[in-house]
């Protein structure tokens, strides 16, 4: 094979390979309406319905508010059919300044962190790191979950988090995101991040410091990181 076929057929597997990455959508019209009815039935379709809102706009063309059917602020979503190959990360992170931030996460019957309860199937706790400058992470198969339990809904991750010991070290991070089981790689529009303010304690954190919500409708789940 020649250097100029080569070149031609790995442009076609680079190719291939983005068009068939796996990536985030957003179905919903977000078109601002002059009243509410319109936006409503826009959300109600099969495609929207549960994954976009209702929320107030301002048309251009009228002097007053108005509707629109939108994805919710902090929030992506992710077509159901990709969900299986893919695993959802909840990660807490802190400034090489700061050490030793303990961390809990509850899902359904689950609540994995330091001195907190054993991993399940569908969730694991990647350990207590007290270095500084460190993180802890939990990994969801969100599939396998939505299976073992029959949910058909929505159901949340709760987050909480604390430093250990009686001196509190400030503000942190709170990351949440999708990436691939196969190599772990992130998925293109599926992180949200905010800033927390974790508390103290010396056993398993109780200091709320957000939640995710997880809806998963008839095609499409949406996932939206809550300030606490």
């Amino acid at each position: 094979m020649t250097s100029a076929m080569k070149t031609i057929v790995s442009l076609f597997f680079a190719l291939a390979a983005t068009a068939f990455a796996i990536q985030t959508v957003d179905m919903c019209p977000n078109r601002c309406n002059a009243n509410r009815p319109m936006s409503q039935r826009e959300c109600s379709l099969a495609v929207t319905r549960g994954v976009c809102a209702v929320e107030s706009c301002s048309p251009p063309a009228y002097n007053r508010t108005g509707f629109i059917c939108k994805m919710p602020q902090n929030s992506f979503i992710i077509a159901n059919t990709n969900l299986p190959q893919l695993e959802f990360v909840v990660e807490y992170s802190w400034s090489s300044t700061q050490s030793d931030l303990d961390t809990s996460t509850r899902f359904l019957d689950a609540n994995v962190g330091f001195r907190c309860s054993p991993d399940k199937d569908y969730i694991a706790f990647s350990g207590d790191d007290v270095s500084s400058g460190g993180k802890e992470t939990i990994t969801i198969d969100v599939m396998e979950a939505f299976e073992e339990y029959q949910l058909s809904g929505s159901t949340s991750v709760a987050a909480f988090a604390g430093w250990h010991g009686s001196e509190n070290e400030g503000d942190a991070t709170l990351k949440v995101f999708l990436r691939k089981k196969s190599d772990q790689a992130l998925i293109s529009g599926a992180v949200l991040s905010s800033t927390i303010s974790p508390g103290t304690q010396n056993g398993c954190a109780a200091t709320a410091v957000g939640t995710v919500q997880i809806i998963r409708a008839q095609h499409h789940t949406r996932f939206a990181l809550v300030e606490a």
